[in-house]
């Protein structure tokens, strides 16, 4: 899940750190070219790479030729959001001459395999994922569970702004034990109506942080009626210090990163998510997004792939129907 993803290789940083004081670690944003070769750019100079600070320097090759010497002891890289195919790989499996690879940057990742380096890669696009890793796991961010889902918006709005909401209870209601219900149940409907989604309950949480007079209950009121309402509430960017500076991390906005880059890859699956989007979210049937012309068969599956690799939709086990957020429909 967008967000979440993030934060748990945040957490396996630290995680590693421990375990490993003496090893190195690296953030690698990996949206654009350029956002990847600006991180390149820190780690050769970190690194003390002969001839980093030239202009012609090689940084590409240099990085991950330097990671991968034995010497280099115990690394961990993580290459974040690494969404885009066509930055990581060449189109239609195109022969690469040595000089080529430079430009496709799942040619300048290091390997570690003589000196205990660990790549992860996080990412939107399961395809990249899984050319990147190879025979490396796939690991799918699930939505949160309720108790998780309520354990994280706790951590997101400060102890002083919850008790803040049950004084504001207090005033209305006069038990103590009844505005404490009452808000545990605006919690509750609140995570329900976001279906547990984190970057929605970390957007929720921002919003109720910034606005002093906001409760939990305010913002709730303010969705069910999405169409007004729910594209406010949920487009205020974010500040969160673990992504790239100028990468939209609002609900929507990181949808329409989504979709966009969908639009690019894959027209056909862009008209589909666009069809599903009037449709009920849940259980749409297969048929029901099928072209009556068998000859597009093979592009229509192509097309749903391409969705499901975004994790735009969900599919059964047997891929005859699919579902989207909910607030993707908004």
């Amino acid at each position: 899940m967008e967000n979440r993803k993030t934060e748990i290789a945040v957490q396996y940083c630290h995680n590693y750190r421990q375990r490993t004081p003496e090893s190195h670690i690296f953030w690698v944003y990996g949206s654009t070219r350029q956002s990847f070769d600006d991180a390149y750019r820190r780690i050769a100079t970190e690194l003390q790479i002969p001839g980093c600070e030239e202009s012609l320097f090689e940084h590409r090759k240099a990085v991950p030729r330097e990671l991968d010497r034995r010497e280099t002891g115990p690394w961990l890289m993580i290459i974040d959001n690494a969404d885009e195919y066509g930055i990581y790989f060449p189109p239609h499996d195109k022969a690469l001459t040595e000089s080529e690879q430079s430009e496709y940057l799942a040619y300048c990742l290091p390997y570690g395999a003589e000196n205990g380096g660990r790549l992860i890669v996080t990412t939107r696009n399961t395809r990249v994922g899984a050319d990147i890793m190879d025979d490396s796991p796939i690991i799918e961010i699930s939505e949160l569970a309720p108790v998780d889902a309520r354990k994280l918006l706790g951590s997101k709005v400060p102890k002083e702004k919850w008790e803040y909401v049950r004084i504001l209870k207090l005033s209305i209601v006069a038990k103590h034990h009844q505005a404490a219900s009452n808000l545990d149940n605006a919690a509750d409907e609140l995570l329900q109506e976001l279906e547990y989604l984190p970057l929605a309950i970390t957007q929720a949480a921002a919003f109720v942080k910034r606005h002093k007079m906001t409760t939990l209950r305010f913002y709730l009121g303010k969705l069910p009626q999405p169409r007004l309402n729910a594209p406010d509430v949920l487009s205020m960017q974010l500040h969160d210090s673990r992504r790239q500076p100028g990468t939209p991390n609002a609900v929507f906005r990181t949808w329409q990163i989504s979709y966009h880059q969908v639009e690019v890859e894959n027209t056909e699956a862009a008209n589909k998510l666009s069809l599903m989007a009037v449709l009920d979210h849940q259980a749409v049937p297969r048929a029901l997004l099928a072209s009556r012309d068998d000859s597009k068969e093979v592009a229509e599956m192509e097309a749903l792939q391409v969705l499901l690799d975004f994790s735009l939709i969900q599919g059964d086990a047997e891929g005859e129907f699919f579902s989207m957020h909910l607030l993707q429909q908004l």
